[in-house]
């Protein structure tokens, strides 16, 4: 079901009394663009303001009207949902999205309302459509746009939408009343991948979030324990992770750990594992760059035995 009213309100003050006050005044713009950390909820606070906007009880969601109840199910005629989190946006789902909203599809005098989830994952082509869309809005359709690395986003798409900041959660609260099975660590560095507790278990337990965190984390744990066979261990480990996602995730990982090493907080349940790599921050924060690098071209299929090899250099360094 995503959001409550009262949950919304609660974790999302600025954007609820933004919203609340838009609708009052009717002056709900076109295009917005949601954006925030990796682990704000960006697609529930999208969620909960389309279907908000098809709600026929009040501005906030009631959860109980038909209209809410057909959000819910995933069939309401008048929101479709594109996920670029899942794979890149196409121009053939920009054409789709014009189609689904034709003329005769918004008749009754009813609001439609599209997100685009994780908008920094768009061909340049989908780019181009997405625009000329956004150019010529119909009175009675909003865009939710969303995004967790803003800097990545079209500035001629950023230019088009109103900007509105997601708050995000406290994470240390958040690990500290994990009651599940997962080392904490673990379900640490899921925390930062997503929000929504099903979601954080669900990445858990693939196969690719799994190969990827255990050689991410044992590295980190040869170079505070072993570091003269960290590289060695890396090299190895990396025969047991296929594919782009796995890549992508070990950068990622890899980014949050090291992170966590220059912030230096005691609260972290990483502590145990970054304390024992002080003494390589210099390298670290070299090493960030390079990660930094990757994460930013993470579909442009960068070889990743070539990445390994600059990162253990890196680290090597004196």
């Amino acid at each position: 079901m995503g959001y409550s009213k009262i949950a919304f309100i609660r974790e999302q003050p600025l954007l609820s009394n933004l919203y609340e006050n838009l609708c009052k005044k009717d002056r709900m713009a076109h295009a917005y663009l949601l954006f925030g950390e990796r682990y704000s909820p960006l697609l529930e606070s999208a969620l909960y303001i389309a279907k908000s906007l098809e709600c026929q009880e009040g501005t906030f969601a009631c959860n109980k009207c038909e209209a809410c109840k057909r959000f819910d199910e995933g069939n309401h005629p008048d929101f479709i949902l594109i996920d670029g989190t899942k794979g890149l946006i196409k121009k053939s789902d920009i054409d789709d999205l014009s189609k689904f909203f034709s003329l005769s599809a918004l008749e009754k005098n009813r609001k439609g309302v599209y997100i685009l989830n994780g908008i920094e994952n768009i061909t340049q082509e989908a780019s181009n459509a997405l625009l000329k869309f956004l150019e010529e809005p119909k009175g009675n359709i909003v865009a939710l746009l969303t995004t967790s690395n803003r800097a990545k986003v079209m500035t001629t798409i950023k230019s088009r939408c109103e900007e509105i900041h997601i708050m995000s959660p406290n994470l240390f609260e958040i690990v500290r009343n994990y009651a599940g099975n997962e080392p904490l660590e673990k379900y640490y560095i899921a925390s930062n991948f997503a929000y929504d507790e099903k979601a954080k278990e669900e990445l858990m337990e693939s196969k690719d979030f799994k190969s990827s965190y255990e050689l991410a984390y044992g590295y980190a744990q040869e170079l505070g324990e072993n570091p003269s066979s960290a590289g060695y261990f890396l090299i190895s480990g990396s025969e047991n992770i296929k594919g782009n996602k796995c890549y992508n995730y070990f950068y990622i990982i890899l980014s949050i750990i090291f992170t966590e090493v220059i912030i230096d907080d005691e609260k972290s349940p990483l502590y145990d594992l970054t304390a024992r790599l002080k003494d390589k921050r210099a390298q670290i924060a070299k090493a960030l760059i390079l990660l930094g690098e990757y994460i930013s071209k993470m579909q442009a299929n960068m070889n990743f035995t070539f990445a390994l090899a600059r990162l253990i250099k890196i680290m090597e360094e004196k």
